[in-house]
């Protein structure tokens, strides 16, 4: 989800700037637009409830980023974290791998932190790990381990040796991950959003319009500009 910062009435203010004094109202409107988008940015983190977890994920996710001269939106990025911070009870995870055991654990997606087997030889994928609600998770959480359970030639563990001549260590053995572990964050604000998958309904970025409107006309905004606008005339 993101927001393209274009606030009209700041819009019009730095072009009778720029006209003014062509020089020193770019410069002016070009630190205003930043200082706009960073205090969007400031004010929808201030929305994410203080929840811990996936909820400060979220808060931490919402970035300004510079998509073009003088032009930034504000949006939600995916997370790179720890194995050991998957959220267990919350998050389904799927493996992404065509390397060795991962191409078979990776037909069985999703997983849940606890089911997914330590490997002999490690585990050579990346994982995606998106939010869930505890039902879906204690879900997933049954199917796998059914699977893991399976004896037969066509069971995990039997196809692990047979296509890879690798073993599915002990449950005790924590899983070795040679890759990255992605957070996808972006999933979980659409949850949030619409109140979807066990997550309150929290519409920050449907209230961003009208919290753009606000920040707009933040002093700090219009100082910043006026600052930079003074010291370019006086040397234009």
């Amino acid at each position: 989800m993101r927001i393209v910062v274009d606030d009209s009435d700041l819009q019009a203010t730095l072009q009778a700037l720029q006209i003014a004094l062509p020089g020193a109202g770019l410069a002016a409107g070009l630190v205003a637009v930043k200082v706009l988008a960073d205090k969007l940015r400031d004010r929808l983190r201030d929305m994410v409830p203080d929840k811990g977890g996936w909820y400060d994920l979220y808060r931490d996710s919402i970035v300004t980023v510079m998509t073009g001269f003088g032009q930034y939106e504000v949006t939600t990025t995916v997370a790179e974290i720890r194995y050991g911070d998957i959220i267990a009870d919350t998050s389904l995870i799927w493996v992404s791998g065509v390397e060795g055991a991962a191409s078979t654990l990776s037909q069985y997606n999703p997983w849940t932190l606890d089911t997914i087997p330590a490997i002999s030889g490690g585990i050579v994928a990346d994982l995606l790990v998106r939010p869930a609600s505890e039902s879906e998770v204690n879900t997933f959480r049954r199917k796998r381990g059914d699977d893991l359970a399976d004896t037969s030639d066509q069971g995990i563990k039997k196809q692990v040796y047979i296509r890879h001549n690798e073993s599915i260590l002990p449950e005790s053995t924590l899983p070795k991950i040679n890759g990255s572990v992605t957070a996808d964050v972006p999933f979980l604000a659409k949850r949030m959003e619409y109140g979807l998958g066990g997550f309150p309904r929290t519409p920050i970025w449907t209230r961003a319009a009208a919290e753009g409107k606000v920040v707009s006309g933040h002093k700090d905004i219009k100082d910043a500009a006026g600052n930079v606008f003074a010291s370019r005339w006086y040397r234009e």
